[in-house]
């Protein structure tokens, strides 16, 4: 499965963007359904536009992979996610994308407050049939493949996984030989773009703003997609500001392209 992320057509319509993904040949869409930038729009807060999503989603043959954000901090009201987790479940979403709080916001003290929160998110979420997926990222408190899955081994419930940012991935310090201690069925899915080699000052930047193509940057994609299960599904998620002017459906197309050259050069369909 390959999936098409908000942040690779963004700004635009979660209407439009489903469009986009079908007519370039994805399986699946990811949908923003709460703002995280300034252009999003709040589909939770319109059920004209909610309603919409729904018939027209009847009508494609996309499925929705997951939706987004739960950023997830020790004062965060889970159940007043439930109307949320509902609408996740009515799209059909396998899973929900969860970070942790920003890195300046975090302190070690706040761990133990954080499982609790996202033992309760995962319990709520398991009603709907959707899974947590915890997105690590070098500036946030979640930082690492390694942090991430302490969290997971501290919470033990069956409903929580992991979001694979290969950015994130790469830019904390990750290596292919570290996916060896994944288990595939924890993996919600994994966020493929590119990068160079070098990481730049502002790692935040850089995962909103300035990530390349697959295949058109240095990192080791080839040797982390084969230390992978290929059953994980894809989400291509390139974030661009040197590519805003760009139609989304010529977005949409250059991220299915790149991905499949990509993918078949390693030898898979």
């Amino acid at each position: 499965m390959i999936s098409l992320c908000p942040l690779t057509v963004l700004p635009c319509s979660a209407l439009h963007q489903m469009e986009f993904a079908a007519r370039a040949g994805f399986d699946a869409v990811g949908i923003r359904l709460v703002p995280v930038l300034p252009t999003d729009i709040d589909v939770m807060s319109d059920k004209v536009l909610r309603d919409a999503l729904l018939k027209r989603l009847s009508d494609l043959t996309l499925e929705v992979l997951d939706i987004e954000l739960v950023r997830i901090a020790p004062d965060t009201d889970v159940q007043a996610l439930e109307p949320m987790l509902q609408f996740a479940a009515d799209l059909g979403a396998r899973s929900i994308t969860v970070t942790g709080p920003a890195a300046n916001d975090f302190s070690p003290d706040d761990e133990a407050r954080i499982v609790v929160k996202l033992t309760e998110l995962c319990e709520l979420a398991n009603r709907y049939n959707v899974k947590p997926g915890l997105e690590f990222m070098p500036f946030r408190g979640i930082s690492s493949l390694d942090s991430a899955l302490r969290y997971l081994s501290f919470c033990k419930h069956p409903n929580l996984g992991i979001v694979l940012d290969l950015l994130h991935f790469c830019r904390s310090g990750g290596t292919p030989d570290d996916l060896e201690k994944l288990s595939p069925d924890i993996v919600t899915s994994i966020q493929l773009c590119d990068a160079p080699a070098i990481a730049p000052p502002d790692l935040a930047k850089e995962a909103r703003y300035h990530r390349l193509l697959p295949g058109a940057g240095g990192l080791p994609l080839r040797e982390i997609l084969k230390a992978l299960s290929p059953d994980i599904p894809l989400s291509v998620e390139v974030p661009d500001t040197n590519r805003t002017d760009r139609p989304g459906l010529d977005k949409a197309l250059g991220a299915m392209s790149a991905s499949r050259e990509l993918l078949r050069s390693i030898g898979r369909a």
